[in-house]
C-alpha cells in the first residue's frame, strides 16, 4: 500500500475495525482518528489504534486531513453526507474520500448536488459487522476476508477508484464493484428488509408475550440465532431504512405476496406444494457460501 497516512472519521465498530486492520496488515502506516466522543478517542489512544486521536468538533486540527491520501468516513449513516461536504475543502488535490454507509444512492446524490460530480469521493460498504456497537467491540477479524461493495460513479476517476479498491484489498477484504442504485436495490433484500422483518417478529412476540409469559419459556437456540440482529441499534437502523425506503418498500411488497401464497397453501392443506415451497428455499439457502 503506497499510502503513508490515512484518516478515519468516526471510530465506532467499523471505523475501529478498519484501524485494527491497518495496524495488522500495515503497521508502518500512520492513522489519524477523528471522532466527537471523548471516551472513544481515549480508547483509540489507549489501544494505540492511531497516531493521533482528534476531536473533530473541538480541536482545530481538521487541516491535518490535507496530509492524508485516503479519508474514510465511518460515521453513523445519517451523518456521512454532511461530513463529506465539510471535509472536502480541507483535503489535498490528491486525496480520495470513501465511506462505510450501507445506503449509497442518497449519499451519492447529496455529494453530486452539493460538492459536484468531480468530487474525489468513491462510495464503499463493507459487508461486515455485528449487532453490538462501539469501538470496544472493534476487531480486524470483523473485516478479514469479508466483501466490501464499492460504488463508483460514471464520472469517478479511474485512479481514485483504484486507490480505494487497493486500500480495501490490502487490509484483507474482497472488493465488488456495482452502481449505487444496484447496491441499494440488492442490499434491501439481503440486509435492510431482513432487519425490518426481525423487528416486526419481535414486536409480534412482545404483544403475545404480554398476554402469556410462558411464551418466553418456549424460545430455543434457533429462535435466538434467527433474531440476533434485532439487538442492533434502533437509531442506526431507522436511519438506514429511511435512507433506502424506496427499495425496502419494494421488497416488503414482494414479501407480502409470498406470505399470501404460503398462507393460501396452508389454509387448503396443500402438503405437497408446501413441502416443495420449503424445499426450494432450502436449496437456495444451501447455495450461499
Amino acid at each position: 500500500m503506497d499510502i503513508d497516512k490515512i484518516a478515519i472519521i468516526g471510530c465506532g465498530l467499523i471505523g475501529g475495525s478498519i484501524a485494527h486492520s491497518i495496524k495488522k496488515h500495515h503497521p508502518q502506516k500512520k492513522i489519524i482518528a477523528f471522532d466527537i466522543d471523548k471516551k472513544t478517542l481515549d480508547y483509540v489512544a489507549r489501544e494505540n489504534l492511531a497516531d493521533e486521536a482528534i476531536n473533530i468538533e473541538k480541536d482545530k486540527k481538521i487541516d491535518l486531513l490535507r496530509s492524508c491520501k485516503i479519508v474514510v468516513v465511518a460515521t453513523p449513516v445519517h451523518l456521512i453526507s454532511d461530513t463529506i461536504s465539510k471535509i472536502l475543502p480541507h483535503l489535498s488535490e490528491n486525496s480520495v474520500v470513501t465511506d462505510t454507509g450501507s445506503a449509497k444512492s442518497a449519499i451519492v446524490k447529496f455529494v453530486k448536488k452539493n460538492c459536484g460530480s468531480e468530487a474525489p469521493f468513491i462510495g464503499s460498504h463493507p459487508i461486515a459487522g455485528m449487532e453490538e456497537k462501539g469501538i470496544e467491540y472493534s476487531d480486524s477479524a470483523i473485516l478479514e476476508g469479508k466483501r466490501v461493495i464499492i460504488t463508483p460513479l460514471k464520472e469517478s476517476k479511474k485512479k481514485s477508484l483504484l486507490t480505494i479498491k487497493n486500500f480495501w484489498e490490502k487490509i484483507g477484504m474482497k472488493t465488488v464493484l456495482m452502481s449505487p442504485e444496484e447496491h441499494d436495490r440488492l442490499i434491501a433484500y439481503t440486509s435492510h428488509f431482513p432487519h425490518l422483518a426481525v423487528y416486526l417478529l419481535m414486536n409480534t412476540l412482545e404483544y403475545r408475550g404480554a398476554k402469556n409469559s410462558n411464551l418466553w419459556k418456549c424460545i430455543g437456540p434457533g429462535f435466538k440465532d434467527f433474531t440476533r440482529i434485532a439487538k442492533s441499534s434502533p437509531q442506526l437502523w431507522t436511519d438506514i431504512i429511511l435512507l433506502n425506503k424506496k427499495e425496502v418498500l419494494k421488497v416488503s411488497s414482494e414479501f407480502k405476496k409470498q406470505m399470501n401464497k404460503i398462507e393460501a397453501l396452508i389454509k387448503s392443506s396443500e402438503k405437497k406444494e408446501i413441502e416443495e415451497y420449503f424445499l426450494k428455499a432450502q436449496k437456495r439457502r444451501k447455495r450461499i457460501k
